[in-house]
């Protein structure tokens, strides 16, 4: 059933995807249903969906119901009986008067200015840029490492 579910919610990202893709407005070059993880997904939730259903055959010989069964709201099985959470009674302690008397402008800060900072700057990081591409990558996850 949860595969099922998987390629349903599929299907609506790839039209939620192709909306986007045609949708005015900056960012429409994007592409999300042509990346690789949308290429990837899709076999990988087919494959389940299949061996799920073939196993299902193989063991159990029944349909999946297309609605889950209602669970018990109130079984009177199992180990421990539940009990009922109640709220312990608040403190006599705490009387308006003593919410009154936090006062944030009573706290004392910390001076920032007196931290030490270092004595080398640190340089910036040459970044290459990564420019998206139709292409697949050479390796499994797509990222890169420059």
């Amino acid at each position: 059933r949860a595969c099922k579910e998987g390629v349903a919610e599929y299907e609506i990202a790839c039209d939620f995807a192709s909306k986007y893709s045609t949708a005015p407005g900056p960012g429409t070059r994007i592409k999300p249903q042509e990346h690789l993880f949308f290429r990837n997904i899709k076999p990988l939730l087919i494959r389940h969906l299949e061996k799920a259903e073939r196993e299902n055959g193989f063991i159990y010989h029944q349909p999946v119901p297309d609605e889950c069964p209602q669970l018990d709201s109130n079984p009177n099985y199992g180990v421990a009986k539940a009990e009922p959470f109640l709220y312990p009674a608040p403190s006599e302690r705490w009387t308006p008067a003593v919410y009154a008397s936090f006062d944030i402008g009573k706290a004392t800060m910390p001076d920032f200015s007196k931290i030490k900072k270092g004595k080398n700057e640190l340089k910036a990081v040459n970044e290459e840029k990564i420019y998206q591409t139709e292409k697949d990558p050479s390796n499994f996850s797509g990222c890169v490492i420059s």
